[in-house]
């Protein structure tokens, strides 16, 4: 008996093991476990983040677990590891096995290890030689390379990107024509600057630098140690380099490259870290982009080595190193007419100009002056210490003595201006006072300007009148004119949801089309479609954008963004079209302009798109360059210009007057050959107004034109924020049986539209047709998230979320997700007041409801996805 007894506890016990273990049992995963690193590459970015089971035996090509970096080699193709990594010790060349999952990257597919397992020491692949084009478009990422570069540069304890904390040596590489970063994580070695202006071979993985969002910034190249570099001929003669008049650089000269490493000598004109460094030779003067030595002073002798480069507004210096020497000549400014100054011929240089002064204020640290000398007008500044005291009299004619800087047009091919760099007060003479400080007849004009008081003291009292009655006029006139306002943003807000509802079906329906396997001539008839219902749906933004900003509705963000890649996000979403007609799209943007702003990136980039997308329109062939230029002010904010510059058919001058109206093109027949709302010029030149800007064209018939805007924006430093590599995120696996959802919307086809897209997602779509039937289902039954119209028959979706709010008295609370047309200002807020948890606008897109579900609940399971690629396993 106390055997039979035993032997069925030892069976009850082993049947809840096994229950045990199948509850805790991981669902399987219906994706095929990839086996190649190959096959991972071939992931798109939402593909990649959809976790396929990863198990592939590859080479260690870099590892560094401080600092969170291992790649991996396989066949040719490479890959980024993401830890955790093995405790114990990796080296370069050994064979692993990784087991993990995919993920979407900084950039690329990567791998989340679960586990790495060494399975044997190894030898490092043959490293790949790419080309500038490879490095540049990011063709051969994360594989072991060699370069051969010239050394351009090295600095110490940067970042690579502003977000990041770690800091390492940075050095610069010049390739092709092109610069490219490489990154160690040590300090450099004695004795490595002697290799600056060398040829040199480095051994490293090839890397990508991207953004927060996600896009390719440019090449970079990993290298685990500075004992990978080493020199390929000879050395640059650093020591014995001849000294190149400054009148010489970048001019032609046979057999020198005009680029090479240069030195120079001459004498300091200004060093100033707010105002500039500049140096002179008895010839001409250069603008120098480096650190200002400590103690500098005008007149100090310098020696400088660096890489000449130049723009639009002249040569300088970069990459240098400085070291004084015994002043070589001593500089003196010489006397030029101010209209000989826009000749160009004295870029940098130290000069003496007479002017009239006509306005001067002090800004911050900055004395700013503007004067006039015959048809020339002219600006200087002077930097002044706090508590100094100027009184500069307006009409004084003035002899300024500084560095002359000179200011392009919009194109940038000739001078419009000057502005005159000032040292000390010493730099200012008064030739000839102001004409008003002399004899001035007091008493005449004393006598004049009481019988003016007496005359205004009686004409204002019968003014008194007049003004009361036309107060009360214009009363009457505003409220009429705020009712007229009201009556038209109700008539864009009703007619944006009744147009947006229908397109909602066009462009999702459209969309499921494009889907199947159709024959090419269909698949180009909906993919038609589905371009004209996206440029309709643009065209209604623009509508709706227009009635905000004349309702007074559209609010602006003043939020730290990047000037550079606000900049090119904006030619990038253009490249395509303008590769498909045979354009160059170009990207003027001077290395020395601010990094980081304050403002609104996303009306910036509307301003841009907007010019560019005009630009690419109407331009047949040749190019399009988008520029951008600033002038700094001291009290930390800048003056930006940015311009658009094609070579198109240019416009005439009566066309220039009406292009930025409503509703106007510069050809508005009805066989003009390019269509448009007339919108967005229109848009663009109000959005620069409000920002506190302007914007116009410029253009002649035959010669292209340029668009261009001017906005202020304040300088900030970068954001603090920690760069991490993607960690493995922990998912509550949810129940087959609760991924519930309520679907409420009375419209037959985007009812249809979105449980085609919530099945897809793996959902149990229940429907209701108004309010009133969403309210008491939700009462009877349980949810897992509601996706609520706003505008129904019976009962809209405002008053259904407040009753079901109120029904659930403290129980579970169910997320409840707006799904509307409607898209002008304050609905989203008017959806979350009245107790909804998210808001989706219409058009509707499989990802935006994706991103919404996952964030109210949870990770949910997907089916499996087909992957293009013949190595797949399943």
């Amino acid at each position: 008996m106390l055997a039979f007894v035993q032997r069925s506890m030892g069976i009850a016990v082993a049947v809840c093991v096994l229950c045990c273990a199948l509850l805790l049992a991981k669902p399987p995963n219906p994706l095929p476990t990839l086996t190649k690193v190959s096959q991972i590459c071939a992931l798109s970015t939402e593909q990649a983040a959809q976790r396929f089971p990863v198990r592939v035996k590859a080479t260690v090509i870099f590892f560094d677990a401080p600092h969170w970096m291992m790649m991996i080699q396989e066949q040719g193709r490479g890959i980024y590891v993401a830890g955790p990594y093995p405790t114990i010790e990796l080296h370069d060349g050994d064979v692993v096995e990784v087991v993990g999952y995919s993920e979407a990257g900084d950039y690329s597919p990567m791998i989340q290890s679960e586990s790495i397992r060494r399975i044997a020491a190894g030898s490092m692949p043959a490293p790949a030689t790419p080309t500038i084009d490879d490095q540049w478009e990011a063709r051969r990422e994360n594989i072991w390379v060699k370069l051969r570069a010239r050394l351009l540069g090295i600095r110490v304890n940067a970042r690579l990107r502003p977000d990041q904390v770690a800091t390492a040596t940075i050095l610069t590489l010049g390739l092709g024509g092109y610069r490219v970063r490489a990154l160690i994580q040590q300090n450099p070695p004695a004795g490595i600057e002697h290799l600056i202006g060398s040829m040199v071979q480095v051994l490293g993985v090839n890397g990508t630098l991207s953004n927060l969002q996600h896009q390719f910034l440019g090449p970079v190249l990993f290298v685990k140690d500075f004992s990978d570099i080493h020199p390929d001929g000879n050395l640059a003669d650093s020591v014995d380099h001849t000294v190149t008049p400054i009148r010489d650089l970048l001019s032609y000269r046979p057999g020198i490259t005009p680029t090479g490493l240069s030195r120079i000598q001459g004498a300091v004109t200004i060093a100033d870290p707010m105002l500039g460094f500049y140096l002179q030779d008895s010839g001409r003067a250069i603008a120098i982009r480096g650190d200002i030595p400590n103690g500098l002073q005008p007149g100090d002798g310098l020696e400088a080595l660096g890489y000449p480069s130049a723009n639009l507004s002249g040569a300088f210096l970069s990459d240098v190193t400085v070291k004084r020497i015994p002043a070589p000549l001593i500089v003196k400014a010489k006397n030029v007419p101010a209209a000989d100054v826009l000749r160009g011929n004295f870029e940098a240089a130290l000069i003496k100009v007479n002017g009239r002064l006509a306005e001067w204020n002090r800004v911050g640290s900055f004395d700013r002056f503007t004067l006039h000398s015959g048809n020339t007008i002219f600006k200087a500044e002077m930097r002044v210490q706090p508590g100094d005291k100027s009184n500069w009299k307006v009409g004084s004619e003035l002899e300024l003595t500084g560095v002359c800087q000179l200011e392009y047009d919009a194109l940038g091919d000739r001078p419009a201006g000057f502005r005159m760099l000032l040292r000390t007060p010493a730099d200012i003479v008064v030739l000839q006072p102001a004409p008003w400080q002399s004899n001035f007849p007091w008493r005449a004009s004393l006598g004049a300007a009481a019988v003016l008081l007496l005359v205004a003291i009686t004409w204002a009292g019968s003014l008194r009148q007049r003004v009361r009655a036309q107060t009360a006029q214009l009363r009457q006139a505003k409220d009429r004119a705020e009712a007229a306002s009201k009556a038209k943003s109700d008539f864009l807000s009703n007619m944006s949801h009744e147009i947006r509802t229908p397109l909602n079906g066009v462009i999702g329906m459209t969309g499921l089309l494009l889907g199947e396997d159709l024959p090419d001539h269909q698949r180009e008839w909906a993919e038609t479609a589905r371009v004209s219902g996206e440029a309709l749906l643009a065209l209604i933004d623009d509508i709706l954008d227009l009635g905000k900003i004349e309702a007074g509705k559209l609010r602006f963000e003043g939020i730290p963004f990047k000037l550079r890649v606000t900049v090119a996000e904006s030619v990038m979403l253009m490249r395509l079209r303008a590769r498909e007609k045979g354009l160059a799209l170009i990207i003027d943007y001077p290395e020395d302009l601010p990094e980081w702003l304050v403002g609104d990136p996303t009306r910036l980039r509307q301003i841009l798109l907007n010019f560019i997308s005009n630009a690419v329109k109407f331009t047949l062939e040749g190019s399009i360059r988008v520029g951008v230029r600033v002038t700094l002010q001291p009290d930390g904010t800048a003056l930006f210009r940015f311009f658009v510059a094609d070579t198109g058919p240019g416009i005439s001058p009566d066309a220039q007057v009406r292009l930025f109206s409503k509703f106007e093109q510069a050809d508005s027949s009805t066989t003009r050959k390019h269509g448009g709302s007339g919108l967005g010029l229109a848009i663009s030149r109000q959005l620069a107004e409000l920002m506190g800007g302007k914007a116009g064209v410029e253009s002649e018939l035959g010669r292209g034109s340029t668009f261009w805007t001017e906005i202020p924006f304040a300088l900030c430093d970068p954001p603090g924020a920690v760069f991490q590599r993607p960690q493995a995120l922990t998912v509550i696996t949810q129940n087959t049986e609760m991924r519930r959802v309520l679907l409420v919307e009375d419209n037959p086809v985007n009812q249809r539209l979105a449980r085609h897209y919530l099945e897809k997602l793996g959902c149990d779509v229940e429907l209701a047709e108004n309010g009133k039937e969403a309210v008491t289902l939700c009462t009877n039954r349980s949810y897992q998230a509601v996706l609520m119209d706003c505008q129904m028959p019976e009962m809209d979706g405002f008053t259904a979320t407040a009753l079901i709010r109120q029904n659930e008295a403290g129980a579970t609370r169910v997320p409840i997700i707006a799904l509307t047309a409607n898209a002008m200002e304050g609905d989203r807020e008017r959806c979350l007041a009245c107790g909804m948890d998210d808001y989706l606008a219409k058009p509707l897109k499989s990802a935006d409801l994706a991103r919404a579900l996952d964030r109210w609940i949870g990770t949910i399971e997907r089916p499996s996805v087909t992957v293009m690629n013949a190595d797949l396993t399943t």
